[in-house]
This record gives structure tokens, sequence and C-alpha cells, in this order.
């Protein structure tokens, strides 16, 4: 009962706005703004509160008209009545969404919820008009149309001011945002006190608060100025009625109401355009972060509160994993599967179809990807279980496995401990192994990790355990042996690793890490001190073997590892998204790694250091992480795309970059968001040109380029090297900057170089590698043993 007293209250308080402030002279009426609290009434509290619209139009109409027959005055109050139940039926069948973040929900609003509305109701008052008053039948299509744009009007200017108002949940403004906001009602408030003095002024400096508020202040703000603009637009018409007086009355109406309904339309559009690419982003966003999350292999319980968040922070309402295969009753849900089996369902209970799609711009495409990335997670979780149970021997390598290391370490260290005597582990990890196995397939790649392992452990002692933790990380604990007997067993494996090609990949190296029980007194911290050694080695060029000691490697501390860690993990997930991307491209599924490969040949030739090239090589293997925002079938068009599909395809890079921002560096994301750009400033996203480009960014747009004209894209045939090369160069200084394609020059004569030297080497593979003598000799003090130096000094690994 308060609710409808309260809105006849302010409906019969707009009415005498109306009727004594926004009147053109010549009595003509240029909005009727209780048309649009009635209408956001009935949207935002339902249909049972027309009768205080009923109250609020009888009363206006005795008090201005001094009209009190009964019948009269049901026939005007049904008039709106029907004009606003008819509204907010139309918006409830539309699924309509009061905050207005979507461009459908502004586009019903302000034209069929009202026009046509206002069109009956117009029609019923214009018939009760005549009707009931001296007014003859010849003004009938005046007065109806009079009615009809002022009712329609009023919907457009008032009811989004009121809608967004009522859903809007203001926070508290801090730094540079309180400072814009006050700049705003400034603004906002100057133009509604030159109104009195200089209204024709106004007109000119009303478009920018307008773009201003759409653009920063979201449809709250839209709605707002939308009012202030009508406000101000009626001081203006009356300024200019004398310069109009050559239009006739209606005329002057008409012209005022175009402006009113074009800017209002126009503002809302505007803001709802940014709040859906908002809302977009945030979809991907989230969905790249949960993707992470499998990737990373995160268990099923850390999944279930991962997707909590994320899909609480996206849909708005709580998110609930449920286990079994029978069919939830949320009405809103999608299966986890697993394989074949039905693993469960994710639901967000309580809400209807209706409700989340008025929360959320691509419900149906969003949660059952949330659904198969948590089925992928969970049938990577019962995949490690499984390898848990396998036997304790590497199956490719045929060396001992990550449980029976860790067990023997244990003893090792313990017996160490009992009986005073030394033990050493050693870490090696096989330099570029990822670049080997792109270049020579996973059989391959398979094939060089075998023979390496096979020849590292041929020259080990008996005594010593060799060991594959993961991947192409090899370890090897050494019994009875220091820092120095250990780095004298890593150089017998380097000279039998490298001392011949390993087929079929040709030359390989690897980095090595050491450290004895004089360092570290638990298994743990012996491995992370050998892993600090071998990180060691990988920073300062690889193909070198490090022993730990603290005067020359700083230890990593707790959190630094972790970082690093959790670094490592999201990159291993952002490349799985690019492989899953790549792979929707038939023909075109390694073309992420190969571009990495060439963009690291292209960042070593240019003279870069290596730790600058392996970033570079890093950003390019998820150059086109932003694609995930792309369905398969414009990624696969072969056709010209269309002017939305090039205004959207021009949008992944960028996307890609802000996925990335908090997993790479500044830069490396960057080159990313940069990898489109061109010399010539007609790239996209910047339009940067050769002097604006960073180096990175212009050599991964050519690695990019190289690798589509050798094995083609959609719609774009492949080229041999000698073509693709003149391609490059025809376009040098355009779209490719001078250096970069300099330095592809040198690129191409190397590698042709390596490929003669190859094809001549006819070097056997040796069965045998000559013993040295184990240690026997005190132990030296710690060093760095390299090929290309043996007596390597550097600072410590956190001055680095």
């Amino acid at each position: 009962m308060l609710e409808i007293v309260a809105v006849a209250t302010v409906y019969f308080l707009l009415s005498e706005f109306s009727e004594h402030v926004a009147v053109l002279p010549g009595g003509t009426t240029t909005l009727w703004a209780p048309s649009g609290l009635a209408v956001a009434a009935i949207v935002l509290l339902g249909r049972r509160i027309w009768p205080a619209v009923a109250i609020g139009q009888i009363l206006a109409v005795m008090i201005e008209s001094h009209e009190y027959r009964p019948l009269v005055l049901c026939a005007y109050a049904a008039a709106q009545v029907v004009e606003a139940l008819m509204a907010g039926e139309i918006l409830k069948r539309a699924h309509f969404n009061p905050q207005l973040r979507r461009i459908r929900d502004v586009l019903w609003l302000m034209l069929p919820a009202a026009i046509l509305p206002a069109l009956i109701g117009a029609l019923i008052a214009a018939v009760t008009m005549v009707l009931s008053s001296p007014t003859p039948w010849s003004q009938f299509l005046t007065q109806w149309r009079e009615w009809w744009l002022g009712d329609a009007t009023g919907i457009m200017v008032l009811a989004p001011l009121l809608l967004t108002a009522a859903s809007y949940r203001p926070t508290r403004p801090h730094g540079l945002r309180a400072v814009e906001i006050v700049g705003f009602f400034a603004y906002s408030a100057a133009l509604i006190v030159l109104t009195h003095f200089v209204p024709g002024e106004v007109a000119i400096a009303l478009p920018p608060l307008l773009i201003w508020s759409a653009l920063r202040f979201g449809p709250p703000g839209a709605g707002f100025t939308t009012a202030l603009m009508a406000g101000t637009g009626v001081a203006v018409a009356h300024h200019m009625s004398g310069q109009w007086h050559w239009l006739s009355p209606l005329d002057r109406l008409l012209v005022t109401q175009d402006i009113f309904s074009i800017g209002a339309l126009a503002t809302l559009v505007l803001a709802a355009t940014l709040q859906e690419r908002k809302s977009l982003l945030a979809g991907h966003a989230a969905l790249g972060a949960f993707a992470t999350a499998v990737a990373n292999s995160e268990l099923p319980e850390d999944l279930r509160e991962r997707i909590s968040f994320e899909g609480e922070a996206l849909f708005d309402t709580h998110v609930a994993v449920i286990e079994g295969e029978q069919t939830p009753t949320d009405e809103v849900h999608a299966a986890i599967d697993v394989g074949s089996e039905r693993w469960g369902w994710i639901t967000l209970p309580g809400l209807t179809k209706a409700d989340v799609q008025r929360r959320f711009l691509d419900l149906e495409s969003v949660l059952p990807r949330f659904a198969a990335l948590f089925g992928v997670g969970i049938a990577n979780t019962r995949a490690r279980e499984t390898l848990v149970d396998l036997a304790r021997t590497d199956p490719l390598t045929g060396l001992a496995n990550h449980r029976v290391f860790h067990e023997r370490l244990t003893d090792e260290m313990t017996r160490a401990r009992r009986y005073g005597r030394p033990v050493a582990v050693a870490m090696i990890d096989i330099d570029h192994f990822k670049v080997i196995n792109d270049s020579v397939g996973h059989v391959g790649g398979d094939k060089v990790l075998k023979t390496i392992a096979e020849r590292v452990a041929s020259v080990m002692r008996n005594d010593s355990v060799v060991a594959r933790l993961g991947g192409d990380e090899i370890a090897v604990i050494l019994p009875e042996s220091g820092a120095h007997g250990a780095m004298i067993a890593l150089q017998r494996a380097r000279i039998a690793v490298s001392g011949s090609a390993v087929r079929p990949a040709g030359m390989v190296t690897f980095s090595g890490g050491v450290c004895d029980s004089t360092h570290a007194d638990t298994p743990e911290r012996i491995m992370e001190f050998a892993d600090d050694a071998l990180y060691w080695s990988k920073l300062h060029g690889r193909d070198t073997t490090t022993a730990y000691s603290p005067d020359v490697i700083k230890p990593m501390t707790e959190d630094e590892r972790k970082h690093r860690l959790t670094r490592t993990r999201a990159v291993v997930g952002l490349k799985a998204l690019a492989g899953m991307i790549d792979a929707r491209s038939p023909g075109f599924e390694q073309h992420s790694e190969r571009v990495s490969q060439m963009a690291d040949k292209l960042a070593s030739a240019a003279g870069w250091q290596p730790q600058a090239a392996e970033a570079l090589r890093e950003a390019a293997a998820v150059h086109d992480i932003g694609k995930l925002m792309l369905d398969e079938e414009l990624i696969n068009k072969q056709s010209q795309h269309t002017r939305p599909e090039e205004q959207l395809w021009r949008q992944h890079p960028e996307v890609g970059a802000q996925m990335t921002t908090d997993v790479l560096e500044p830069d490396q994301a960057n080159w990313i968001r940069w990898h489109h750009e061109r010399a010539d400033g007609r790239g996209y996203p910047d339009h940067l040109t050769a002097d604006e480009l960073p180096e990175g960014a212009a050599l991964l747009a050519l690695a990019d380029a190289w690798d589509r004209l050798l094995h083609g894209s959609p719609g774009q045939p492949t080229h041999t090297v000698d073509e693709a090369l003149k391609l490059c160069q025809a376009q040098e200084g355009t779209r490719f900057t001078t250096e970069a394609v300099a330095t592809l020059r040198e690129v191409l004569a190397a590698d042709a170089a390596e490929q003669a030297e190859l094809a001549a080497q006819a070097s056997p593979f040796p069965d045998l590698y000559p013993a040295l003598e184990p240690e026997s000799e005190p132990e030296p003090e710690p060093q760095t043993e390299s090929r290309r130096s043996s007596d390597r000094v550097a600072p410590s690994i956190g001055d680095n």
C-alpha cells in the first residue's frame, strides 16, 4: 500500500512538472514524464502497482483540467494504465534486463515498449478528449499525435534513468575516479545553470557530456544525462521558439522530441555496447583462468573452488558442482562428462534460463565450456592416479622413475648423516628439447630422449641411481661423491651426449646442476639447490654444468620458487590453450610451436641475449591465444571477412595480451598485442609504425607470417622457402620492418649451412664411452664447468 501511495504521489508531481515546464509556446507538451515513471514502476514493482498509475493520472486530470466526471477520469486513467501494462508485458516477454547492459534491452525499451503502448494509450485518451470536451473530431488526429509522441518521449527519457538507478550498486570511489565523478557532476551543474542564461549555447555543450557519461559511467550515467538532456532541451526549445516561428506548433514539437529520442537512444546504445564488450571479455577471461587451472592439473576440490569463484563473479550467483548421473532439478545446468561417463553437473540453483540471460550475454556457450573443462580436469586427475600405480621403471627410457628416485634419495641422505659420508645429486635438463620435439615429432623426440638416457646411464658408476623425473629432466644420485666427483660424472655424460649426433635430431646438449650433502641436510634442500644450480646454467647460456655454492648461487626463497613453479604451470596452461586453438584449423596444428621456433631463431640472429630470446620464444608460443574468443567458422573462413567479422577478428591480439598479462612480462604481452602491426602503420590494433614498433613485436609478426606462407592458412596457398622469402622482401618497409627481413635472411643462410654440415657428417654412434677415474682427490672450491668456459664466475641469481 505504501508503494502505491508513493508512486501515485511521484506520478502526480511529475505531471505537474510536465504541465508547467515541458510545454512549448502554443500549449504542446514535449514529453509526458509520468509515462516513463509508470513503465519503470511496472517493470520494477510488478503489475500490482497499476492502481498507483491510475490514482496519479486521476489527480493530474482533476487538478489541471478541472475534470470531475468519474467516467471521464476513469477513461484517462485507463489510457495510462493500459499503456504501462502493455509496455511491461512487452519487456517481460523480451527477457528485459532493467540494468540496460545489453543493446537488445535498450532497443526493446526505446522502440517497441515506448512507441506501441504509447500509441494505444494516446488513442484511448484522444477519443476520451473528443467525446468529453468541445474539441471537434477534426482535431482528433492532432490530439492523438501530440499525446502519443509526448508519452513515447517520456518513456524514452525518464524510464532509463529510473530503471538504471534502481539497479545501480554504488561503490565508494577512490583517487582519480572520485575526481572524475566530481568533475562530471560539476559539468552537469554548470549546464543546468547556463540553461537559464544562455540556453542556445547549452545545446553545443551537451553532446560531450552524453558521450562522457556513456563511456565512463555506463547505463546509469547514460540514463542521468538523458534526463538532463530533456530538462535542458525544454529550455533550449523555449529559447529557440522565436526562431522557429515559421514552424507549426506540431512541427516544433516533433523537432524537440526527435532530439530527445535520438539523443537518448544513441547514448544508451553506446553505453550498452561497452557493457556487452566488457561482459564478453569477462567471460573469456573466466574461461581462460579456469582452463589454466585445469592445465595446471589442479585437484577436483581445487577446481570446485575455482569454478565457484569464477562462476559467481561471472553470473553473480552461487554456482554448484553436483556429482552423479541424475539430471538436477535446477533449470540452468550443464553436464560434466569424463569420456563416455556422465560424472556430474554444473548448476545455477534457483535460477531460470531467463534469469541468467538477463544477467549474462552468452550463457548457452559459457556454462557448457566450464563443464567440459571440469571434465578434462577430472580425467587428468584419474590419469595421474593411474600413473602412480604403474611400475617403478620409466617405460620410455628404462631409467628409475620419480618415486624410486625420491625413495633412494631419502635413504642415501639418511645414511650420509648417520655415517658422515658424502652424497651428491646431479640434475640434467636437455637444452631446447621442446624445439627438438617439435622439429622431429613426438616419436623422434622419444628416440632422442631414450638415446640420451642410455648415454648418461652408460657412463655412471654402478652404485649411482639415474632416474627420469619427468619430461626431459634426468636426475642422478651419486653416493660417496661430493660436488667435484659429480661434476666429473656430468662431464663424462656431456662428452657422451654431445660427442656425436643424436638421431634423428642431430647435435644435442644439456644443462646440469650439482649439489652435495655439505650444503644440504635434507632430500628437499639438496634437490632445491641442485635445481638452483641447473637454473643458473640455463640462465647463462645452457650447455653448461654448475656446482652449487652459496658464494656463487643465491638460493631461491620459497616464494621465489613457488612463483617460478606457478608461472611455469600457467605458461604450460596457456600453451595448451594455444595448441587447442591451432587444432581447430585442419593442417594448422603446430602453428604456434613453429612460430615459436622461428621467433627464437630470429632473436638469436638479431643478437638478443639468451634470456631475451627465450622470452620472445615464450610469447610466440601463445601469440594466438586471443582467438579463443572467435568461433571455429570465423577462424577457418576462406572468403573475405565481412565488416563485423573483421572488427571482431582484429580484437584477438588485444584479448590475447589481456589474457597473458598476469602470467607473462609486460614486454611479452605487448609483443602479443602488436604482432599484427605493420611497419607502415596500417596494422592493428594500435596502428604503430616501424619507429614505434618494438623489435620483439616486429620479429614475432614476421615469424607468424613466415609460417603462414610456408604452411598456408585458410584460403591461402603454401609457398616454397624461396617464394616466401621473395614475398617478405617485397613487403620490406611496408608490412615488415627492414631490420626484421634482414634478420630473416641471416637465419635462412645459417639454416642452409647447418643442413649442409649435417648432411656431410658421417660419424657413427659409439657403443661404449671411455670411463674416467672416479673422484679420489679432495674437493676444490665450487665451480661452474662449461665447454665454453671452465672457470665461469658470475653474480648470484638474485642479482642477475
